[in-house]
């Protein structure tokens, strides 16, 4: 169990978040969980109802389970050798529904604390040539302005919100801003979005760390 890497989970994970789900049924498709760090400069054990799933995480890595339908207790915690044993630094309650697809990202509210931010990804089907891409606000910053090319694209963006939109495949330059003004703070980076590709990007970071986009890809 303490050797998840990347977006690979074992299978004794699983069953260990199996055993302890609180309202599976065994019956309905399980639903896809990503979690994502994007706390700078804090390691952490991740523990979802008591039992540790994840150790030693660090900011900008991440990984993925299939759960069971049901409600969980996700805490983030201090890394520690103990078994969640670590100082409990925030704790969410996430509802997760049958079949649907989820990312969990720890990361930073508008006055610095430090959050569990819960959003349900859309993988529907993508239009032919086209790639969707949701876009989230977990970065220790007030509202902001997010560009494309040149333009304001998301404006007065609020912490925990999300914006999702639909592009053709191509490559588009992204910044953030605060609202109202053009000084970035985020980027500029250039994205190559690929045709039936669902993309969640998130702006992370906070000022003493410098602020960072985190991307994850799915295709549909």
């Amino acid at each position: 169990m303490k050797r998840l890497i990347g977006l690979a989970v074992t299978g004794m994970v699983a069953m260990s978040l199996i055993a302890t789900a609180g309202t599976a049924t065994a019956q309905a498709r399980p639903a896809t969980v990503h979690v994502l760090h994007a706390v700078p400069g804090a390691t952490v054990d991740v523990c979802v109802n008591g039992a540790e799933v994840k150790s030693n995480f660090n900011y900008k890595n991440r990984f993925t389970a299939e759960l069971p339908a049901g409600s969980y207790r996700v805490v983030i915690r201090a890394a520690d050798a103990g078994e969640c044993t670590g100082a409990r630094v925030r704790g969410a309650s996430v509802d997760l529904e049958s079949g649907r697809n989820y990312t969990l990202a720890a990361g930073l509210g508008k006055g610095g604390g430090v959050k569990v931010f819960a959003f349900r990804n859309s993988v529907g089907d993508i239009r032919e040539g086209n790639a969707r891409l949701q876009v989230r606000h977990i970065v220790a910053a007030p509202r902001v302005d997010v560009w494309v090319n040149g333009a304001p694209a998301i404006r007065r963006f609020a912490p925990g919100a999300q914006a999702t939109v639909s592009l053709p495949k191509g490559d588009y330059t992204v910044r953030v801003a605060p609202a109202g003004t053009r000084t970035t703070v985020i980027g500029p980076r250039t994205f190559s979005l690929s045709s039936g590709v669902a993309y969640q990007v998130f702006a992370t970071g906070n000022r003493d760390a410098g602020y960072s986009f985190l991307v994850l890809a799915q295709q549909v």
